[in-house]
């Protein structure tokens, strides 16, 4: 059995506030060791399950430098690339994966999770999908859906495990703290976190074969909603993509593989436009 494991880094152990992952902050270290932390008991619990193949993702922020590769278990792949690389959140995935684990993500902007946003939230209010709010989490499983492989496991905040439940029941959760605010929570024991996510990820994997992939009806019509007028108007510039007031920019896609690279393209334009 061969699994994906995507990691983002708001919704890891410990980590509350913007500070604890700025790559300057004198607390990124810690945020590093957390993060790789996570990872870890996710492998291995994937491991003890019969998983005989794991490749990581680093998918947070534009360096993506936040796992210690000395120190991730010794059977782990890591891809390491930059936020430009074709496959977004999932670069070099394809259907040779079983299952696919999101660990240490976040809740959607309209969700009070801790750090929640949806790609760059410097510019984007929210993300719709034919008319719902989404999140990075359902945009991406979708994405994993397209080669048929399922989101199995998810570890983030509260708000975060109760978005990933409403749209995919299946899929099991681990909460690694409880969000007060947007940059305040509630840990969970870093052991006991960990302890949870082994646990969760042994669980994942014996009942992946149940789990259903998930997707959106098609064709798909994507909305966002940005800040300031100047960035709808900047992403408009991108072929197919309209802008529908203001500050709000929307395109329609027959092919989600194509429409989630779009997305990847938007945020990249995002990031020229702040």
């Amino acid at each position: 059995m061969k699994l994906y494991i995507s990691f983002d880094i708001e919704g890891v152990t410990g980590i509350t506030n913007h500070y604890d992952i700025e790559e300057k902050s004198p607390g990124f270290a810690l945020a590093q060791r957390l993060a790789t932390g996570d990872v870890n008991a996710a492998v291995e619990g994937a491991l003890e399950a019969g998983v005989d193949e794991v490749i990581v993702y680093d998918g947070h922020g534009f360096k993506r430098n936040n796992l210690l590769f000395e120190n991730l278990h010794p059977k782990v792949k890591l891809i390491r690339s930059r936020l430009e690389t074709p496959g977004f959140n999932l670069p070099a995935i394809d259907s040779s994966f079983n299952a696919v684990f999101f660990i240490g993500w976040h809740a959607r902007p309209s969700m009070p999770g801790v750090l929640s946003h949806c790609y760059n939230p410097d510019v984007f209010l929210e993300w719709r999908v034919n008319g719902h709010p989404v999140g990075e989490p359902e945009l991406s499983a979708a994405y994993a859906g397209t080669f048929n492989i399922p989101l199995a496991f998810f570890t983030g905040d509260n708000k975060s495990c109760e978005e990933v439940k409403q749209w995919h029941p299946e899929c099991q959760c681990v909460i690694t703290k409880y969000a007060i605010d947007r940059e305040a929570a509630i840990c969970v024991p870093m052991q006991e976190s960990w302890d949870n996510i082994r646990a969760g990820a042994i669980e994942a994997i014996r009942s992946v074969n149940q789990i259903k992939t998930f997707s959106f009806k098609m064709p798909v019509t994507i909305e966002a909603d940005t800040i300031f007028d100047h960035q709808a108007g900047a992403i408009s510039l991108i072929p197919g993509v309209k802008r529908i007031s203001d500050r709000t920019i929307s395109f329609i896609s027959l092919d989600y593989k194509e429409a989630f690279n779009t997305l990847l393209l938007i945020t990249i334009l995002s990031i020229q436009s702040q």
